[in-house]
């Protein structure tokens, strides 16, 4: 059964200075079980989600301190709930935008950056791996294991630079880059 206490919600896009996205939700309306039936959900409070409560609630945020520099907002408006949902990847979250449609869209420049961003910290200890096998190749005096490992440990260091990044045009275009 589903829960009789989940609140009816209100989904609100709201763009920011740095040209990002905050999806809100708004509560609508509040239920409780309902005393003559605990199978049955019974309305507690509703919320009129008017313009005014919403720039309300956004003033409330920046006030608080919730919202400052980047994260400002410069514009919003009402989505569907499934805007955002179970089913969204956020693996480029940072990097969402509003184009007006039902989804978020994403900056793929910002997106660049953050898919770079997780190939360093993938390949960090791959490298440090390295570092002791050519350690090791150095003990050992095998010039050729150097560089074996040396070329391996440039071609991560390069990861970041491949001309495929840059040329992406989709998220799941990034996606297929890995070390």
């Amino acid at each position: 059964m589903d829960d009789i206490r989940k609140p009816d919600v209100v989904t609100v896009a709201v763009s920011r200075i740095d040209g990002g996205l905050t999806v809100i939700r708004i509560v609508e309306n509040e239920y409780g079980p309902n005393p003559e039936n605990t199978n049955e959900r019974m309305l507690y409070k509703h919320y009129d989600i008017t313009n005014e409560y919403v720039e309300a609630l956004l003033q409330k945020h920046i006030d608080g301190g919730n919202w400052k520099d980047g994260l400002l907002p410069i514009s919003w408006r009402f989505v569907p709930n499934d805007f955002v949902d179970e089913n969204t990847d956020r693996s480029y979250r940072n990097a969402w935008k509003d184009s007006g449609k039902n989804k978020p869209d994403h900056d793929m420049d910002k997106a660049k950056n953050i898919h770079k961003e997780k190939l360093r910290a993938l390949r960090q200890p791959l490298l440090d791996q390295l570092d002791i096998e050519y350690m090791k190749a150095d003990e050992e005096g095998d010039q050729q294991k150097k560089k074996d490992i040396a070329k391996e440990k440039q071609r991560l260091r390069d990861i970041t630079k491949l001309p495929e990044i840059d040329n992406s045009q989709s998220i799941e275009e990034l996606k297929r880059i890995t070390l």
